[in-house]
C-alpha cells in the first residue's frame, strides 16, 4: 500500500506532551496583567517592574521577546486602574492607597 513505509513514524505529532515536558503545576495560564496583580497582592508592598516581571515569568506559561517592556506597558495601561505608579519604575495597587486613606480618615 502507498505510504506504508512511513506508517507510525509521525504517531506523536500533535499529541499531548510527555509528563516530563509539561509545565509545573504552579504555572498558570492567565494574562500577564492578572499574574502581575496576584504578584503584587501576594507581596503586599510596591515592587519595581523588573521584580514583577521576574515573578510573572516564574508563574506564567507564556513569555515574549521583551517581557520587561510588556509588563511595564500592561501596568501603565490597565483599563481597570488597579495599578498605581509609586515611584520611578515602581508599582503598587490602587486598593492599597484607598485603604490607607480610609485608615487616615478615622
Amino acid at each position: 500500500m502507498k505510504g506504508d513505509k512511513h506508517k507510525g513514524r509521525y504517531k506523536n505529532v500533535g499529541s499531548e506532551p510527555k509528563k516530563e515536558e509539561q509545565q509545573p503545576a504552579e504555572q498558570i495560564d492567565l494574562p500577564h496583567r492578572e499574574v502581575a496583580y496576584q504578584v503584587l497582592k501576594d507581596n503586599g508592598k510596591p515592587m519595581h517592574y523588573k521584580e514583577i516581571t521576574a515573578e510573572v515569568l516564574k508563574r506564567s506559561k507564556s513569555t515574549g521577546t521583551t517581557p520587561q517592556n510588556s509588563i511595564f506597558s500592561r501596568l501603565i495601561t490597565d483599563t481597570q486602574k488597579r495599578f498605581v505608579k509609586t515611584s520611578k519604575g515602581t508599582f503598587g495597587l490602587t486598593e492599597w492607597s484607598s485603604k490607607e486613606a480610609e485608615k487616615n480618615a478615622k
